[in-house]
């Protein structure tokens, strides 16, 4: 991309189709795509996007949209570019979400909604896409799609210069003296193939992305406002693309023509104001920042407690549910040994009935034993009368004998 463009080197085509044929080389399809492109076979280009666009791969999904939206190889879709834009996006590629803020804003391939531009630039700059922050600063400023915010127009197309597009520095100067008029001039298909390749074309509406930053060449952005016909309009955008010294002395001869200094003598105050206001803002977000990393250094600490508490809880819990394995065994062996002593309780009164019929039997036996006992001692007692009797008849005759 350096010898391409000449960035830092030499401009040299031949070395950077070397460079590129040897990306190639090393099986880097979106490189072979970028080289079959940049040899002018657009069928071979577009196919092996196409390819690598339905595997997933956001940079020739990006590109597969571009060349949709050009015609370049393909028909040209805008739909269809629309789709493809929108799915590099979701995935986070900067320079489709530029792409599709644009035809959103223009109504290319759907109907026109700002309020969608506003959204997919806003992200796009939040990922510091100068492209994206320079169209949402005049999105704020001209208040389309969003409500107008001269602050944050400022504040976007400041960070836009600060990202690396040069132009934003000429269109500061015409929003403080109130000079800025016309539409955004950074339009879907002005941005190459972006995500650390290489540019697709060598137009001065183009970028060029190298291992995701961004280089934008510099087209005009808005034109001076002035009471002339449309050739100073011409001039001041020319010189706005071309050398940003010239449109500074453009602007001092159209000031001057016109007679506005008191006029911008009070918008350049009241940009001053507004300057002021912002860095009081930018103190304000600092500390704001610095509270925020306090408070989220706070969570931190906080989530490795709870983890800490959360792991010792676990560990409790696991215990638990062992202690509770081993109550269900213990509860289950005592409920066989309760069964158990129920079948032996069981056998026991079993047994006990029977002892106790037998121990009736019994009674009832020894009462008819003391019956009979009885009886042989009233036999006994007439037994021994009888024997007395007769022993007394038997002395009785003895002594009878004797005589």
């Amino acid at each position: 991309v350096a010898y391409l463009k000449g960035h830092g080197i030499a401009r040299d085509t031949r070395k950077a189709v070397r460079w590129f044929q040897m990306a190639a080389k090393s099986q880097h399809r979106l490189a072979e795509a970028l080289v079959a492109y940049q040899a002018g076979a657009f069928d071979t280009a577009v196919a092996l996007w196409k390819d690598e666009a339905q595997q997933g791969t956001t940079d020739a999904q990006y590109a597969l949209g571009l060349v949709l939206l050009k015609g370049q190889g393909v028909r040209s879709n805008p739909k269809q570019s629309l789709q493809w834009f929108g799915i590099a996006a979701k995935a986070g590629n900067t320079t489709a979400m530029f792409n599709l803020g644009g035809m959103y804003w223009e109504g290319i391939g759907t109907t026109a909604d700002p309020t969608m531009a506003v959204y997919w630039w806003t992200r796009a700059a939040e990922k510091r896409d100068p492209a994206s922050q320079f169209n949402l600063g005049l999105a704020y400023y001209f208040g389309r799609g969003v409500p107008r915010n001269p602050a944050q127009a400022t504040f976007w197309i400041q960070m836009a210069e600060t990202n690396g597009y040069l132009g934003a520095r000429s269109v500061l100067g015409l929003m403080q003296r109130g000079m800025l008029i016309g539409g955004l001039h950074l339009r879907p298909g002005d941005d190459a193939v972006a995500g650390g390749i290489a540019a697709l074309e060598t137009s001065r509406h183009e970028s060029i992305a190298v291992s995701g930053a961004v280089m934008t060449a510099q087209p005009p952005v808005a034109t001076a406002k002035t009471p002339d016909n449309a050739q100073p309009q011409a001039k001041a955008k020319q010189a706005a693309a071309d050398d940003p010294d010239a449109i500074r002395q453009l602007q001092e001869k159209l000031t001057t023509a016109n007679a506005l200094n008191v006029e911008l003598s009070k918008k350049l105050s009241t940009a001053t104001a507004t300057s002021e206001t912002l860095k009081k803002q930018r103190k304000k977000l600092s500390n704001s920042l610095t509270a925020v990393k306090t408070i989220n250094a706070a969570l931190v600490n906080e989530n490795k407690t709870l983890s800490k508490k959360l792991a010792t809880a676990t560990a409790l819990g696991t215990q638990l549910s062992q202690e509770h394995m081993t109550a269900k065994i213990a509860a289950k062996t005592l409920e066989q040994q309760h069964q158990k002593l129920t079948a032996t309780v069981a056998a026991v009164n079993a047994t006990n009935a029977a002892l106790m019929n037998e121990n009736k039997a019994l009674s009832r036996r020894g009462a008819t034993l003391q019956q009979q006992r009885a009886q042989e001692e009233k036999d006994d007692a007439s037994l021994n009368v009888q024997l007395e009797n007769i022993t007394t008849a038997y002395i009785a005759l003895e002594k009878t004998n004797q005589a």
